[in-house]
């Protein structure tokens, strides 16, 4: 994944970016010709090139526009990126004018207009662009059926970055050092993040990575700014390159027009043909069939259904497409569980397994917090508690009469179900819900940036 560096425009910026060998910046338009004389964007760099208008209010909309699609056609064979307008303020004919223009350039990211979806926008554009707050409020099913390359604007959410598989992000959160002395460090696989007031304390728990990234912790914990911006770009660049071995884009559909048309069939244009494919008539009638994962099977009059071990995980997919050693692309899941459960040896195993694998997963989190220096976690006390929740319902479940041998899978829960309705009411506890102990991750709040960093940089000027 490729990590673009925002506020790029201003030179003392891009210097501090240059210096750390940062190679992708992301540059604002309305920030640039505020700023500077030429229209030639600088050398030497992969540039995202995007308005910079998100949160302005008051501008002449036309004016800006029109000199928005000037800048992207002299600059576009410079720009690996080029961002459209994403701004509620924004008049919906500026930005189809805007998109018409943007359209014939390579490279252009889209961002959905008023009421449209990322899958309505897919169907007509290779590159789809995705903004903080909609990324949070999107599922991850959603998320993963958007058949179009995702990049982020602001997201820097590990979780949501890794659902949506997003070829390209960018980021303001390293100015959050320079500016507010707050600690961002990539470590165990996630991006930390701490506020100042937590500054020594955090240093103290993350000494190790510090100086692993080459950074001083004395220095950070003395809230030195340079050295603070620094560590963060380190770590953020870390992060982006955790995703490199990550599958990129996926192929788009093919909505292709048909040779020839018959008649009452839908006008051969992009529109008419999407609808076509998902229209009933055109859908095929074909006979149904049991899941892949379960089979019936009829033994002494009775049928009783049993799980086969197949999945219908596909590598594209797949949530460990990432990391996991059996990828290729286009194929099903390398791997299966066959598991039989017909016995009570065999019950007593499978809930041993289930026990040694939910205290793996506690001695693991326990490790993760003294590989960062001892600080607790609250991922660890969960762990520990959902083993006890375990133990506990195993060992309820010892005292129920095993399900009869010939019993397939489901038939054995129903028959375990039934022969305790008489007895004492069994409980389901609601799953533990999951803590999160990614950083709090503050993204939103840094297109707050785009509005003062003019007034600091004549500060500084």
């Amino acid at each position: 994944m490729e990590l673009y560096f925002a506020s790029a425009e201003q030179t003392a910026y891009l210097e501090t970016l240059s210096d750390q060998g940062v190679t992708h910046i992301c540059i604002s338009y309305y920030e640039w010709i505020r700023r500077h004389d030429t229209d030639r964007l600088p050398s030497g760099f992969q540039i995202a090139l995007i308005p910079g208008v998100s949160k302005k209010e008051g501008l002449d909309w036309t004016e800006f526009a029109k000199g928005f699609i000037d800048f992207t056609e002299k600059n576009n064979e410079q720009c690996s990126l080029i961002f459209d307008i994403d701004a509620p303020e924004c008049p919906q004919r500026v930005r189809r004018d805007v998109r018409n223009h943007l359209d014939s350039l390579p490279n252009t990211v889209m961002f959905p207009a008023e009421n449209e979806t990322l899958e309505e926008l897919s169907g007509h554009f290779e590159r789809i662009g995705v903004n903080s707050r909609l990324a949070k409020s999107m599922t991850p099913n959603e998320l993963r059926r958007v058949r179009a390359t995702l990049y982020g604007s602001n997201v820097l959410d590990l979780k949501i970055l890794r659902t949506g598989r997003f070829a390209a992000t960018t980021t303001m959160a390293w100015l959050s050092p320079r500016r507010y002395g707050e600690l961002w460090v990539y470590s165990g696989a996630k991006l930390w993040h701490h506020k100042a007031e937590r500054l020594q304390r955090a240093v103290r728990g993350h000494r190790a990575t510090i100086e692993m990234l080459g950074f001083d912790p004395e220095k950070c914990a003395a809230n030195d700014r340079d050295e603070l911006t620094g560590l963060a770009i380190r770590s953020m660049l870390a992060m982006a390159d955790s995703f490199s071995k990550r599958p990129r884009d996926r192929e788009a559909p093919d909505v292709s027009a048909p040779e020839s048309q018959s008649e009452g069939e839908p006008p051969e244009t992009e529109q008419g043909v999407i609808t076509a494919l998902f229209s009933a008539e055109s859908t095929p009638k074909r006979s149904t069939s049991l899941l892949p994962v379960i089979s019936m099977k009829e033994e002494m009059g009775n049928l009783k259904a049993v799980s086969t071990g197949d999945s219908m995980r596909r590598c594209d997919t797949c949530n460990l497409s990432g990391s996991c050693p059996g990828f290729e692309s286009g194929a099903t899941c390398k791997f299966s569980f066959p598991v039989e459960i017909a016995t009570r040896a065999q019950w007593q195993a499978a809930s041993q397994v289930l026990l040694e694998t939910q205290f793996d997963r506690a001695m693991f989190s326990h490790f993760s917090d003294q590989v960062d220096g001892g600080m607790p976690s609250k991922s660890t006390g969960v762990e520990i508690d959902r083993f006890f929740k375990t133990l506990t319902a195993v060992k309820e479940l010892e005292h129920i009469d095993p399900p009869h041998s010939e019993q397939g899978a489901i038939s054995k829960a129903l028959h375990a179900l039934e022969a305790s309705s008489g007895h004492e009411e069994i409980v389901l506890e609601e799953d533990y819900e999951e803590a999160t102990i990614e950083a709090e991750y503050a993204d939103d709040g840094f297109a707050r940036w785009e509005e003062d960093a003019a007034a600091e940089g004549r500060t500084q000027e």
